[in-house]
């Protein structure tokens, strides 16, 4: 059998897709604002900046607020907010008033009641990041400018960031209480360390290392760097319990005869898991380990931090297939950081035996041009292979669209993520609607929505009993067949390849997949992750924490984050595959369809 790198070989060239009105989903929109601010103080009713000074918003280029706002709701469901604030050009596009360099603005003065009308108001790319940058600010997000502009981190301000850390912590993030988190002990440590003289950068891992004692796999503290005079110089990815060993550039195996490593440096490749995990969030046992196999690159510094002599070479232990041979070698270090990148590197394409093969690398407008390209080209295939492998997120649009064409005719809505938020004053009703989540009783539901999530929440038992008076009621994400002419009923067997690199909005796409009609997941279990993600800078300095304000979970209760999605057939990649060879999860999925 073919592997799919000879597969690649078939090219596409010269090909060119051009949307109809149906598609736009996939087609990209120039971001531009006449404003610099948006309020939204009802359903109806917008305040918005413009020359500095706020005005309630009537109507532009003669759409009333209401129709704009009402076709924003049709198109995005519960993104209308996000999209009218921030891609104002597309929503413009989907009300039928496509908008140019500039419009007809009429504002009513928030005082005296009175219209006026701006005939020619500059729509403009600058207009457009102030909206982004204050509608975002006030969700806690913090900018890259803003990072730029701040204070340099010293001896003489460590305990203001502690303490803002700690605030922060305590206040904000959803899974303060979850895990093995000890917030005030892990302060109280660190101060005592700031009264001795520690480091900025000792300082900063130190805080990194309090995310890690938590679960959010999205948790991060900014500007953690490693020093490292030499990095190991080899990448290693997992199959099964064992680890292989191969190139950077994935041009060859370390050795083709023995391609396991067991030890470096004398240590078991799982102690040194354990021992780098203090600064990874404590998720998924496949989440840990794949972070952890990446900080395990900093090799020097993890010498320093567990007594290990320095050293410009590294001794690595290598095992044979069969465990028979054992084959220990000598290496230099390297000067620079190895990189992974994303695995394997395919594109869709049609496949021998008459076979889809989506590729999708990220959660993102790619994948959905993807997905209204390809999908219409798969109509007549015998079975789909979606590929999501080494997938980090991104939205989830992409599921939602995917989902359409597997929804039947008859079929029933799907809930498939259930959440609260961490109530905070600056976190809005609104908060999960980026997330397409709703409360049981919203108005974006249809009768047959809501009645499907009341028949749900009878069943549904979640894992971790949260503390109510520090979160919000229940909010529902639901799949249903999208409003789209194009789509049609795909009813053959779909395989969705799978891995341990998935997360986030992949998690969720696995989970709104798993156990649907004709779908089955192959591979390993995904990271797991999901919890809308929020970043504080910390008392004016360039350092910034980001930590989630959502607890998530799956329809069956389990959290996403510490557990991650499962596959319905378990397939661990050889070796090989990591090269470029034989990929057992395909041969897997193509045997599974031609079954």
């Amino acid at each position: 059998m073919q592997t799919l790198r000879s597969w690649i070989l078939f090219i596409l060239c010269g090909s060119v897709f051009t949307l109809n009105a149906t598609q736009l989903h996939a087609q990209s929109f120039a971001k531009l604002s006449p404003f610099t601010d948006v309020l939204f103080k009802n359903e109806d009713r917008i305040v918005v900046e413009y020359q500095e000074k706020q005005y309630e918003l009537v109507s532009i280029d003669d759409l009333t607020t209401k129709t704009i706002l009402d076709s924003a709701r049709k198109q995005f469901k519960t993104l209308w907010r996000k999209r009218f604030a921030e891609d104002l050009v597309e929503v413009m596009e989907g009300a039928g008033k496509p908008s140019g360099k500039t419009v007809k603005l009429v504002l009513r003065n928030l005082k005296s009641g009175k219209t006026s009308t701006i005939f020619k108001a500059p729509m403009t790319y600058k207009n457009r990041v102030a909206v982004y940058r204050a509608v975002n600010a006030r969700a806690g997000k913090v900018l890259r400018s803003e990072r730029t502009a701040a204070r340099q981190l010293t001896r003489k301000n460590m305990p203001e960031v502690l303490n803002a850390f700690e605030k922060t912590l305590k206040e904000r993030w959803s899974y303060a209480e979850a895990g093995k988190t000890d917030i005030t002990s892990a302060i109280r440590s660190i101060r005592g360390k700031i009264e001795k003289g520690t480091s900025p950068s000792e300082f900063v891992i130190d805080l990194q290392k309090v995310i890690g004692m938590g679960i959010d796999g999205h948790a991060g503290v900014s500007r953690v760097r490693l020093p490292s005079s030499g990095y190991i110089p080899f990448l290693v990815e997992t199959s099964g319990k064992r680890y292989v060993a191969f190139r950077p550039d994935r041009s060859a195996l370390l050795d083709p005869k023995h391609p396991f490593i067991s030890k470096i440096d004398n240590h078991q490749i799982d102690w040194w898991i354990k021992a780098v995990s203090v600064l990874i969030p404590d998720g998924s046992p496949q989440y840990v380990r794949r972070h952890a196999l990446r900080q395990l690159r900093a090799l020097s510094y993890w010498r320093g931090e567990f007594d290990i002599k320095p050293s410009r070479t590294v001794v690595v232990e290598l095992v044979s297939r069969d465990g028979s041979s054992r084959k220990t070698v000598n290496l230099p270090t390297a000067a620079r950081l190895p990189t992974y990148g994303i695995w394997p590197q395919s594109s869709s394409q049609l496949l021998e035996g008459n076979v889809g093969y989506l590729r999708i690398r990220s959660m993102n407008r790619t994948a959905l041009q993807d997905i209204a390209t390809w999908m219409p080209k798969f109509r007549g295939t015998k079975g789909l292979i979606v590929d999501v492998r080494d997938n980090g997120g991104g939205s989830r649009e992409a599921l939602r669209h995917l989902f359409s064409y597997l929804f039947k005719p008859g079929d029933s809505p799907r809930v498939v993520n259930c959440a609260v938020y961490r109530l905070h004053r600056e976190n809005k009703p609104n908060h999960l609607a980026v997330r397409f989540m709703a409360q049981a009783d919203s108005k974006d539901w249809s009768k047959t929505e809501r009645t499907t999530i009341n028949e749900f929440r009878k069943t549904f038992r979640p894992q971790w009993q949260l503390p109510k008076e520090k979160f919000s009621d229940w909010h529902f994400m639901e799949l249903n067949r999208l409003d789209l002419p194009d789509v049609y009923y795909y009813s053959k067997p779909v395989v969705v390849l799978m891995n341990e690199k998935c997360f986030s909005a992949t998690d969720i796409f696995l989970a709104g997949l798993k156990g649907w009609h004709n779908v089955t997941l192959v591979g390993t279990s995904s990271g797991g992750g999901s919890s809308r993600s929020q970043s504080f800078q910390l008392a004016g300095t360039r350092i910034s924490v980001r930590i989630g304000s959502m607890v998530s979970y799956q329809a069956s209760g389990r959290l996403f984050d510490g557990n991650g999605v499962h596959p319905d057939i378990r397939v661990d990649p050889i070796p090989e595959y990591f090269i470029g060879g034989d990929d057992s999860a395909i041969h897997k999925a193509l045997q599974w369809i031609n079954r």
